[in-house]
């Protein structure tokens, strides 16, 4: 939201806890808010309205469209980033999925997997009108974003990680993009899936040092904020429907092809490049492996190796109760 907002965006923004005093207490810190959350986006030059929805109903998502067609009358950007099993994969990782009881695949893949499906479902008929807005708006020495649908997936997409359910989840949303881009594409809206490296969320952080970091480290990883610029730039490429659309975007490659960095000014080595490949090797030998080096995608199928599964569930012994999700997923009007 805060990198769509340094565009000078209006941004609305969604989530179960509007105020800090909402948020139930938990041993790991982990907070944050829909009111924290405006600040910030006001605070870097964009507009910002909070909605409480829970994104598990399917009402709660239709109301949240409505809202917007009504106060704006168009939608330009969907970003689906909603995800609520953080603490379930952490309490989980590890068990074989037939010792888990088969609810975990909701647990895992109701929010994040058929929450976005159901909100670009509601969200299509006001993205497609955008389109045709579009058409009839821009003169033909002019050039006009198409509206942008953003799937936020992960590596998961492409070899196993933390667990069965989650690896599939992910996929589904890589092949969801794709499918979609084929009926949504012609019509003049583009749809992307967005890879992220390992973010550095307050739940992630919680969850990496509870594991001691059995689960990877956070030195190469990038902050929430370089994700939101990723999705600002991607919204502004000239090749999003002709080259783009229905295809995975990597963040880190996104940096690399706009300018973009992180809030430190750095841009974090890319999980395609031989250096993000290498994050567990001794320092050494990072130090002189180029950074701009990167494996085509059919040879970094070849290279990535699955996440080897613990012996025993990696739990988290900081959490608490599950903490409402303070930004689930943002549509930009």
């Amino acid at each position: 939201a805060v990198g769509l907002g340094e565009l000078g965006m209006k941004v609305y923004i969604t989530g179960r806890t509007v105020s800090p005093s909402d948020n139930a207490p938990r041993a790991d810190g982990v907070g944050g808010s829909l009111m924290e959350t405006k600040e910030l986006v006001e605070a870097a030059g964009g507009s910002c309205e909070y909605v409480r929805v829970d994104s598990s109903d399917d009402s709660a998502l239709q109301g949240l469209i409505q809202r917007i067609e009504k106060e704006e009358g168009k939608l330009d950007i969907l970003v689906n980033n909603a995800y609520g099993a953080v603490d379930t994969l952490g309490e989980t990782m590890g068990t074989p999925f037939w010792e888990k009881p088969p609810t975990i695949w909701d647990d895992i893949n109701n929010v994040g997997l058929r929450s976005h499906y159901v909100t670009t479902c509601l969200a299509a008929p006001l993205l497609l009108k955008s389109a045709e807005k579009e058409k009839t708006t821009v003169t033909p020495t002019e050039s006009s974003a198409p509206p942008l649908v953003v799937h936020v997936s992960s590596l998961g997409g492409l070899t196993y990680v933390f667990d069965v359910a989650y690896g599939i989840g992910k996929d589904a949303v890589d092949r969801m993009a794709a499918d979609m881009a084929v009926e949504l594409t012609p019509k003049g809206v583009a749809v992307c899936s967005l890879w992220p490296g390992l973010v550095k969320t307050e739940k992630m952080t919680s969850l990496i040092k509870s594991t001691n970091g059995r689960i990877g480290s956070l030195d190469d990883g990038e902050s929430p904020i370089f994700v939101g610029r990723a999705v600002a730039a991607l919204a502004c490429a000239d090749d999003l429907l002709t080259k783009r659309s229905g295809t995975v975007q990597p963040v880190e490659d996104l940096a690399t092809q706009f300018q973009f960095t992180d809030e430190d000014g750095k841009v974090p080595p890319s999980f395609r490049s031989v250096k993000g490949l290498a994050a567990s090797a001794p320092q050494f030998i990072k130090d002189i492996l180029p950074r701009g080096l990167k494996l085509p995608w059919w040879m970094l199928k070849a290279f990535v190796k699955p996440m080897p599964r613990f012996s025993q569930p990696v739990v988290n012994p900081n959490a608490g109760p599950t903490a409402s999700k303070s930004s689930d997923s943002e549509a930009t009007a």
